[in-house]
This record gives C-alpha cells, structure tokens and sequence, in this order.
C-alpha cells in the first residue's frame, strides 16, 4: 500500500541545522532537515510533498487590522525588505502561526512593506487571532520544486490538483517546465498537508529535500472540492492513532487509502463517532502519500508534528 517503494533517509532529520531569522533576536534557532529519496511508479499515483521549506522569518506581531478580504499583520521593526514576499502569478511565500491555541493555520500572503504582511483572510474575525501571535514565513512548495531533483520525467506526464472551488488544474510536462491551460505552473504552490495526482509514463525517482515540519498543520477540507487530498507532510509515516483524526472528524466521514500507479481502492475506515474508526485495519498514515477525505461538512482537520511523537 506504500507509494514510496525505495525509501531512505540519506541525512537524519536532526544532521543539519538551518538558521532562523526572528525579529526579538539575533540569536538564530535550528530547525531539523533532511533528505530523502523516494520513487513514485508508473500510472496514477496520489502523491505529497515530505518538508517544508526553511522559514525566512519568524517573530510575534504587534497589530493585526483587518480590510476588505485581507489582514494586515503589523511587526514592531522594519524586518522585511518591501516586496520581497509579494505574490506574482501564484502565491510564493505565506505565513504560519506556529503557537498558542491556533498553531497551524496558515494564509498566503499578497503582499509586504519593509514591517508588515497583508495576508488572504480575516484572521481576527474568522480565526480569532489575538493582534499578539508568533507567525512564520516561508516559501511555498511548488511544483517545479518538487519535481525539480526527479529523474525520467518523460514530456506530456501529468499532474492535477482538485481546487478548493471545484475546478481542477490539470498540467503537462513539457520537457523543461509544466504547462495548463492557463499558462506556465511551475510556480503553483502545493499546500502544506495536501498532495496531488501524478499520472507518469515511467517511474521516476525524486529527491526531496527541505525541512522537517516542528509545527501542526491546520487543513482545511471543503464540499465544493472534487477530491479533498490530504497528506500528513511527514518524511515517515505517522499512525492513525497519534494523528488525531478520529476526535476531530464526524461520525461516517471517511478516510480512503488508494493503490499507488493505479488508484484502486486499498481500504476505507470511517470515523466512528468516539475517537476512532470502523471498516478497516490501517493503523499508518505512510510518508509521501495523501487520502482521499469524505466529510458531511466543510472542516478542517489539524495534523500533529511528527516530532511530537
């Protein structure tokens, strides 16, 4: 049932230590990264990103003033070079609350001056942020990144994205970038604890590299959604129990576990209304893959950092 049929951690989570940029010190904090090369097969294959990309910043607001659709996070200094965050086709950076009661939510950001952020959302009134929060910034995965170190991608493969409105993205390999029908892609961001379909003509072998999630991540799962994708962004696998998922879905919602290179339904366990799940004896949530949710609602589930464990 594992999509990753070579799988090996070349450098520990915890060799090598990244510098964090804060905005209360100059000391820097060391965030756990690695490497880890996987092999996603031939045909259809539901597939997730494993890291994040390193934080560039990380520090508490001072003010949060909400706008038509957007919120302004304030910093007390200039900290930012103005622009540097800005998005251009795509989404490129979004910022994350990595503590206190609401760690995990996350929003793409718009735009920067030199001491503050404007970010999608109304982070007060939809969220209940306080103007006080310790937010991160980082890069997006994208989908030129994620393929970027893979080898034997052959020209027309595809990938597709089931969009939080319904649509779905579908973009081809053309040789040297992927394409839709709305333009270049490579710069479409895959959202951390979400994956997408690969269809390849060959299997292929992709180093993935990047840090090691040491936060929660809060996914948001939505009616409208043809497929919602929900991945748990862990470079090992997790187990159905530690996850969480069975206190925070509905009675009857369901998870669905597909075959890799052919989507052929493996199991489905349904949330039994009492913290667990019924239907199925999966007791992993295997690395690098993500499963298919079925709620009666739009929800969100939060994902546990694996280092927690």
């Amino acid at each position: 049932m594992k999509l990753l049929s070579k799988l090996s951690i070349i450098a520990g989570a915890a060799a090598l230590a990244t510098p964090m940029l804060t905005a209360q010190t100059t000391e820097v904090a060391t965030i756990p990264v690695g490497v880890v090369e996987m092999t996603i097969p031939a045909g259809n294959t539901v597939v997730a990103p494993i890291f994040v990309n390193a934080n560039d910043f990380q520090g508490n607001s001072t003010s949060l003033v909400e706008g038509s659709g957007v919120t302004t996070v304030n910093f007390g200094s200039s900290v930012f070079t103005a622009g540097s965050f800005n998005e251009g086709d795509f989404p490129a950076y979004y910022l994350e609350v990595v503590a206190g009661d609401a760690e995990g939510y996350a929003f793409d950001i718009i735009s920067n001056t030199g001491s503050s952020v404007v970010v999608a959302g109304l982070l007060k009134t939809d969220i209940m942020l306080d103007d006080v929060e310790t937010f991160a910034i980082r890069k997006h995965i994208t989908l030129g990144q994620f393929f970027g170190q893979a080898d034997a991608i052959a020209r027309r493969d595809e990938v597709k994205f089931f969009n939080s409105d319904g649509s779905i993205t579908i973009a081809s390999y053309t040789g040297s970038s992927w394409v839709s029908s709305a333009g270049t892609v490579d710069e479409k961001p895959i959202y951390a604890g979400t994956g997408f379909i690969s269809t390849l003509s060959n299997d292929i072998a992709v180093t993935a590299t990047g840090t090691v999630k040491s936060t929660k991540t809060v996914v948001p799962i939505y009616l409208l959604a043809q497929l919602n994708l929900v991945a748990t962004g862990s470079p090992v696998e997790m187990s159905v129990a530690y996850s969480g998922l069975g206190d925070q879905l509905a009675r009857r919602d369901e998870i669905k576990f597909l075959a890799p290179g052919t989507l052929d339904t493996v199991a489905i366990i349904s949330a039994n209304g009492s913290g667990g799940f019924s239907g199925s004896d999966v007791t992993e949530l295997p690395a690098g893959e993500a499963y298919i949710f079925t709620v009666s609602n739009d929800t969100h589930v939060t994902l546990p950092s694996i280092l927690d464990n």
